[in-house]
């Protein structure tokens, strides 16, 4: 396909849009954006975007985990959200909410960090009887489903996606990918012997785990990508492809993030990185929201954050009006419905 026309569409996520600062949508009435014939098409190409990055690195998507107590239940433990700056600072934020267990007799333990490995060591000694290292676990959970699943011992209702966390990377630990498969995994490693209550982070831990933003827009297109960029995915293991919104990745390259002067941005260099060939003929409304890579919706660092669009975005998009050629060998031109197995996946209320 050729393209014989492209218009440059401006966008701000912060003002005049409906919806908020991060699900944001803008109506186009006048029919500018649209072609006519069944040869010609519409192309949506991200050609800039940039957010400050004003949100917390330990959040409700990774600020999560589990222990099982004395009493045969399980105690949610939540990380408050913050920016820690160093491993040190996260580890005392870990101890403390782990002390702050409701019930859970878990005063004097200790978390620290270790350089050199670059894991969490979890002294549970100090708990005495209220910790059984015979029976009790740390518990991680990334299943997209956000379900207690078979398991009677789990809570039911643990926020938005507290079953379905990235506190396991933060921590370097096992996660459960699936609540129906019992009995858990053991999150952390245990000490030898001679420290029945010691634990070990598995894994190097990490003090952010978003490592991308994604973009995705709601007119249907073609694009496509692997189970796990969505939360309704749910727990299909599943290795084929699949319809996507996707129209982006933004990747987040900051080792280090200060918060003062942070923001993300992505520019395009000329190669059509990024776009979507749409399955419309008119564009009446442009739709963009930006999740996670896992699709959830980015945190917020206080209440109506996005709503009042300090949690927003700017960014441009090139819309290419293409005409089509015949499809070689079968003499009729080919359209994206050929390309599009089903609609891609909705991105629910605005």
């Amino acid at each position: 396909m050729e393209s014989y026309y492209q218009r440059t569409v401006f966008v701000d996520s912060g003002v005049n849009r409906i919806g908020d600062g991060v699900d944001a949508s803008w109506t186009n009435n006048d029919g500018t954006l649209s072609v006519q014939g069944n040869d010609k098409f519409l192309k949506m190409t991200l050609q800039t975007l940039s957010l400050h990055r004003n949100f917390y690195t330990v959040n409700y998507t990774n600020n999560r985990f589990y222990m099982t107590n004395f009493l045969g239940g399980v105690s949610p433990v939540t990380i408050p959200d913050g920016e820690y700056a160093t491993f040190v600072l996260l580890a005392a934020a870990i101890q403390a909410a782990i002390i702050a267990v409701p019930g859970g007799g878990y005063a004097g333990i200790t978390v620290v960090y270790d350089d050199a490995s670059r894991k969490f060591i979890i002294d549970m000694a100090p708990a005495g009887a209220s910790w059984n290292p015979a029976t009790d676990k740390f518990l991680f959970f990334c299943d997209p489903r956000n379900v207690p699943g078979a398991s009677a011992i789990l809570p039911v209702n643990e926020g938005p996606y507290g079953l379905f966390n990235d506190s396991y990377i933060l921590m370097g630990a096992k996660p459960n990918r699936n609540t129906d498969n019992t009995p858990f995994v053991e999150g952390l490693e245990k000490a030898p012997p001679a420290f029945p209550k010691v634990y070990y982070s598995y894994f190097p831990a990490m003090l952010g785990t978003m490592d991308e933003i994604v973009v995705r827009c709601q007119t249907p297109g073609v694009n496509m990508s692997s189970y796990g960029y969505d939360v309704s995915t749910g727990t299909n293991n599943n290795a084929s492809l699949v319809p996507s919104n996707i129209l982006a990745r933004i990747p987040i390259r900051e080792t280090i993030y200060i918060p003062q002067t942070g923001y993300i941005q992505y520019i395009g260099d000329g190669d059509e990185t990024f776009n979507m060939l749409l399955g419309v003929k008119s564009l009446n409304k442009i739709r963009l929201v930006l999740t996670d890579a896992r699709g959830r919706p980015l945190p917020q660092a206080g209440e109506d954050q996005a709503k009042d669009g300090v949690l927003s975005f700017r960014a441009s998009l090139r819309i290419d009006y293409l005409q089509a050629s015949l499809q070689q060998g079968s003499g009729r031109i080919l359209q994206p419905q050929d390309l599009i197995q089903q609609q891609p996946i909705n991105l629910g209320q605005e």
